[in-house]
């Protein structure tokens, strides 16, 4: 099954990510491959901690997703420049 992965990093974008099937309780397994060694993993689709990989069924959820983070980064970004011109305002 085909999944698109949005990483902590949301800037490197959208990569396709194959996972092996859906477990239908927001879970997905997927093979771990570390040298010769080989497991199977259950992950979720969306990060249980705030740094972690998003995953999603299409592309469509993952842009809509990665949008929002962009959207959020400017305008905590807006708050410092404003901080900042304010701080030289007062110089």
């Amino acid at each position: 099954m085909k999944l698109y992965k949005v990483s902590s990093n949301y800037h490197r974008g959208i990569k396709d990510f194959e996972s092996i099937k859906d477990n239908g309780n927001g879970t997905f397994d997927s093979l771990f491959k570390n040298g010769s060694f080989e497991r199977i993993r259950t992950k979720s689709f969306l990060p249980d901690y705030k740094n972690g990989s998003a995953f999603f069924k299409t592309y469509e959820e993952a842009k809509e997703y990665i949008t929002l983070k962009i959207k959020e980064s400017i305008k905590h970004h807006e708050h410092i420049i404003k901080k900042g011109n304010d701080t030289l305002n007062a110089l």
